[in-house]
């Protein structure tokens, strides 16, 4: 591995990585992919339905059963306008996932459909997610 000091950031509160923000208090979404998803304009076909559900994709450890919200079979109709408006909104929540903390209490939650599994590691610090998976 080779490390390019210019790019490096020493001594610092923040970092933004892979299009996540890093501070002591946990991992957050950045503004401009946050803004992408909840600027992003009804789809009308099953391509663009994937491209979108690909974009929310990556910020998937910080919905709530997303594999559930995600995974509607492919018709237009209130009930996918309802879901394409939860994604949005919990997008832009200031949910931020916890750093470990060893002495804490974790509490493992799963979720199953006939679609997909899913599980959240939460810590019992206000229970805040810690990770998430679908």
């Amino acid at each position: 591995m080779r490390v390019n000091y210019e790019k490096c950031q020493f001594f610092t509160n923040q970092i933004e990585y892979c299009g996540y923000i890093i501070d002591k208090h946990g991992i957050h979404k950045t503004k401009a992919k946050m803004e992408a998803i909840c600027n992003a304009r009804t789809r009308s076909n099953k391509t663009e339905v994937r491209a979108f559900v690909g974009l929310v994709n990556y910020y998937s450890r910080f919905l709530d059963n997303p594999s559930t919200t995600l995974h509607v079979q492919f018709k237009w109709d209130s009930q996918c306008q309802k879901a394409f408006k939860k994604i949005k909104d919990e997008i832009r929540s200031d949910r931020v996932l916890a750093h470990f903390d060893p002495t804490l209490p974790l509490v493992l939650a799963t979720d199953a459909s006939p679609y997909a599994v899913g599980a959240v590691l939460r810590m019992l610090i206000q229970l805040r997610p810690m990770y998430g998976y679908a």
